[in-house]
């Protein structure tokens, strides 16, 4: 299975809007400017993203309100991985594929197969996913959309962080 979605997001603004070809099928919004939680909806589902944890950060994913239905456990030394766990025991690794961040894949947990890949157009709010197995469900794409989007704003914040270290002279 070959399949290319195409997401795009508007200047200052890290809400994605997911197509398939020109037809809109989803989007993932945040859930407020400074929150660290998201809500998707894609292919008729809908599905939040909260972020917790300090030191050991993960994301729980509920479909609907209060149904848990995985976990992403994020890294924190390394900054491009997490690790994809869904209650139906399906587990997954999403990383950096790359060394500008710009591209990203989901692999099987043993690192055997790429799933599919992420490609963001440098210095642009557009990007595309490429799915290449028939394993990867519309939850695994929000999701891994939902750590894309994730990752490009921690990027952001780190380097506004380091502008303003440099402007105040430290």
């Amino acid at each position: 299975m070959n399949k290319q979605l195409t997401f795009e997001s508007e200047l200052f603004n890290q809400d994605y809007k997911i197509k398939d070809e020109q037809t809109l099928i989803g989007e993932i919004t945040d859930e407020g400017f400074f929150s660290k939680n998201a809500k998707s909806l894609f292919a008729n589902k809908q599905l939040s993203f909260e972020e917790v944890g300090f030191w050991n950060r993960k994301v729980n994913v509920y479909q609907g309100v209060d149904n848990q239905i995985g976990t992403i456990q994020l890294s924190n030394w390394n900054f491009g991985k997490a690790t994809i766990k869904f209650n139906n025991g399906e587990s997954l690794k999403f990383q950096k594929d790359g060394y500008f961040s710009t591209n990203w894949k989901i692999v099987s947990e043993n690192n055997k197969e790429t799933l599919a890949r992420i490609t963001n157009f440098s210095f642009s709010k557009r990007g595309t996913i490429d799915v290449v197995s028939d394993k990867v469900s519309n939850n695994l794409i929000a999701t891994s959309l939902f750590l894309n989007r994730n990752y490009k704003k921690r990027i952001a914040v780190l380097i506004a962080f380091m502008a303003v270290m440099l402007l105040i002279g430290f």
